[in-house]
């Protein structure tokens, strides 16, 4: 009974995102004072009031006009952020819009986003998007990857920029340092409004719909990753738990354990093969290791989740940590960094439960 509960569970938030929830019709709210997190899942998704806690959403539209005493990590079609956010914006959808002070940092994917004037971020910011238009404070460095990006406000350090076209308007000043990457220069009126070093790297002109076509790749693979990860815990619920490592020795010795797989069992499969006799075997191993390869990232978003939030159901835990990780994945440049550690960690995980399993069952033999 538990377990079809819980395929019953994951298959049924699987099929709401592998649908974009447009046929839902439901609409959630919560106002006043809420003392917990909130994790919300409909075709529209409203929140206001205060909020302490973190807010995990996920939606065809998501409206957010509060006080956030925690982070945002919402995923949707059109996400309008009003309020006050005493914690980190992570948020991923086609327009996006930010109306809202922002204490901490702030990771945004979209096809269209928007700070407003009364917007502010008190931390670093991170952008990627086909048009990106800051029109609110940034307190630090800015890091943007964009086809059309116009900075017409304050940033307060650094500038980290790639663009196929580069606009500082009127309004904009960027105190510290300007590296950017676009196929043309800045004018000098707008290097003006750079008051440290300028370094600029020529590139060539990208199509307009590259951009568009790397997000949707995105996109796909974040909604792939939240229904795999989704249906595997429901099935293999008990498994998670406990190939599940805590946050310390045994998340190390995991990371180990998946970088040095990486390399050997590649090289396992060559010796295989070069040996002719081994060919067979190398195919299924071949095979095997990729089917684990996809897998190990549902282990590794079961950890991030787990860390976050503990006591909530597994289903619940991996979605959450499945989110964080497609989000991480998508920021420019760090994106494919921190999912290659995500890739080991889970293929430690993966290897190093798979060993102690078997090794408890041969000493109960």
């Amino acid at each position: 009974m538990r377990l079809f509960l819980n395929l019953l569970l994951g298959l049924g938030l699987g099929t709401a995102i592998v649908f974009g929830l447009s046929h839902s019709a439901s609409a959630v709210a919560s106002s006043g004072s809420v003392n917990h997190s909130i994790y919300k899942v409909g075709a529209t998704v409203s929140i206001s009031g205060i909020i302490n806690g973190d807010v995990f959403c996920l939606g065809q539209t998501v409206n957010i006009n509060a006080t956030i005493n925690g982070d945002i990590l919402c995923m949707g079609q059109t996400v309008n952020i009003d309020g006050k956010v005493i914690g980190n914006v992570r948020l991923v959808g086609q327009s996006i819009d930010l109306n809202s002070a922002v204490s901490n940092s702030a990771s945004i994917v979209g096809q269209d986003i928007t700070t407003e004037n009364s917007s502010s971020i008190g931390k670093d910011a991170s952008f990627a998007g086909q048009t990106t238009s800051l029109f609110g404070k940034i307190e630090r460095d800015l890091s943007a990857a964009s086809t059309n990006l116009t900075i017409d406000s304050s940033i307060g350090r650094n500038a980290n920029i790639n663009a196929n076209k580069l606009s500082i308007g009127n309004s904009g000043r960027i105190n510290g340092n300007l590296t950017y990457t676009s196929p043309s220069k800045i004018s000098a009126v707008e290097k003006a409004k750079v008051r440290g070093s300028i370094t600029y790297h020529r590139s060539k002109p990208t199509p307009s719909n590259q951009g568009l076509d790397t997000f949707y790749a995105g996109i796909y693979w974040l909604v792939a990753l939240i229904v795999m990860s989704l249906i595997l815990v429901a099935i293999f619920p008990k498994i998670f738990r406990k190939f599940n490592p805590e946050w310390g020795k045994q998340f190390w010795w995991r990371l180990l354990v998946g970088f040095v797989a990486m390399f050997a069992i590649p090289a396992t499969i060559l010796v295989l093969i070069f040996s002719v006799v081994g060919v067979p075997l190398a195919i299924v191993l071949l095979l095997t290791w990729i089917a684990g390869a996809i897998v190990s990232m549902s282990f590794a978003a079961y950890f991030i989740g787990s860390i976050i939030i503990k006591k909530l159901h597994p289903v619940l835990v991996v979605l959450v940590g499945s989110l964080i990780l497609g989000l991480v994945e998508l920021i420019p440049y760090a994106g494919w960094v921190l999912g290659l550690f995500a890739y080991w960690l889970g293929s430690g995980i993966l290897l190093y439960g798979i060993r102690r399993s078997y090794k408890s069952k041969i000493v109960i033999k």
